[in-house]
């Protein structure tokens, strides 16, 4: 199945499942959360429940991802005993950094974060993680580039959006072409 395809189904599911539970706005990246449930499955026994799941969810496992302008780093943080195969897949398979989570405090996580993403996210954790915890997978992709048809910032003009609330001041943008 290519991966276009994988990603857009995977992703309609999901949005479909959130926007039925959540009563805020829903944010999510399908590819991110797709690589990371990847990066689960590699650590799956073979033919076990757990691997049938994730690859029904999935469709297919996501690896390496060409990503043109944009930049994806993943990494997996682990406390010892994770098996030396698992942690050799990340690297393989998903170039993930294998990085060790020595204790609950999540500054090394939120410091690999902000660097990552060039300090837009400076922090992926407020408070310290659970004492069980024993993994963390981590996926940032980092996107910034221009318009392939650039906006004439002359026609910028002051409007107003409208929120579910009220309306909010905003500078406006405008364009007219054939795209």
């Amino acid at each position: 199945m290519a991966l276009a395809k994988v990603l857009n189904t995977f992703g309609l599911e999901l949005f479909r499942y959130l926007s039925k539970t959540q009563s805020e706005n829903v944010l999510v990246s399908p590819l991110s959360l797709s690589v990371c449930m990847s990066m689960v499955l590699a650590g799956a026994t073979p033919d076990s429940v757990t691997e049938k799941e994730l690859m029904k969810v999935l469709g297919a496992p996501i690896r390496k991802v060409p990503l043109g302008s944009a930049e994806m780093a993943n990494s997996a943080w682990v406390k010892a005993g994770i098996k030396a195969e698992y942690i050799e897949a990340m690297k393989a398979d998903f170039s993930a950094e294998a990085l060790t989570l020595p204790s609950c405090d999540p500054a090394p996580i939120n410091k690999w974060v902000s660097s990552k993403t060039q300090g837009l996210i400076p922090e992926l954790f407020s408070g310290q993680l659970d004492p069980l915890t024993v993994l963390v997978l981590v996926n940032t992709i980092f996107f910034k580039g221009s318009w392939a048809s650039v906006f004439n910032s002359d026609l910028t003009s002051n409007g107003f959006f409208q929120g579910f609330d009220a309306k909010l001041p905003c500078d406006m943008m405008f364009k007219k072409d054939l795209f």
